[in-house]
């Protein structure tokens, strides 16, 4: 990167790929091509995979909207909204039998695997919820409201070790989320290492300035 950012070379690729790696930009792709192979991927089948979309303002709430309008099936996404309906008046086991109901038409859905598993959260079945957690990061390990929430049922198993390496997951894919690095320096905290803990709420209020909580636990006026 530092040869093709220098120099004549700055627009060219293969020169710098040559001197450095000793093959050219086919020779790379064609190796890659060879390990992606060997990663043992499947297909799964109804898996829609939704364009990515940054957002410049706004809440997660703006997101979840956006994805559950471009990813979902129409007749999926009425028993979703229903469901959401239920879920927000306390309605859980309705609520979930709304969205069992959206997964037999989108069999491969991390989206609606979430939205079981928080029902299922809600409802003190942990298990479950962390099971259909997990399944829907390995079905799309980019949706990272995955992690976020199977980050959560862990703690509230007191599992730290594991809550902390979903967050991170979380982070890898999205480092932008300063509620998830507030997550994170709390587990952290949970976890004894405080120095951590301080560095991960300093990134939170550096991407939220406004958070008053994180203000007072850091001393910030």
């Amino acid at each position: 990167l530092k040869k093709m950012a220098s120099g004549e070379e700055r627009k060219e690729t293969g020169p710098a790929m040559r001197e450095s790696l000793g093959i050219d930009l086919a020779g790379f792709e064609k190796r890659w091509r060879v390990y992606l192979d060997g990663r043992g991927f499947v297909e799964i089948q109804g898996l829609s995979i939704p364009d990515m979309k940054v957002h410049s303002g706004g809440n997660g709430g703006d997101a979840e909207e956006w994805d559950l309008e471009r990813w979902q099936p129409l007749e999926a996404r009425k028993h979703i909204k229903l469901g959401d309906m239920l879920r927000a008046r306390h309605r859980y086991s309705a609520a979930l039998w709304e969205y069992r109901r959206a997964l037999k038409i989108s069999p491969a859905s991390p989206f609606v695997l979430n939205r079981i598993g928080m029902a299922q959260r809600e409802l003190s079945a942990n298990d479950k919820a962390e099971a259909r957690f997990r399944e829907a990061a390995a079905i799309y390990p980019g949706y990272p409201t995955s992690y976020a929430n199977l980050a959560e049922v862990l703690a509230l198993e007191g599992r730290w070790k594991e809550s902390r390496r979903a967050l991170e997951e979380y982070l890898a894919v999205n480092p932008f989320n300063p509620f998830v690095w507030k997550d994170l320096g709390s587990v952290l905290m949970e976890l004894g290492e405080t120095q951590a803990a301080v560095r991960s709420w300093e990134t939170s209020l550096e991407l939220n300035p406004a958070d008053p909580e994180l203000r007072r636990a850091l001393g910030r006026p």
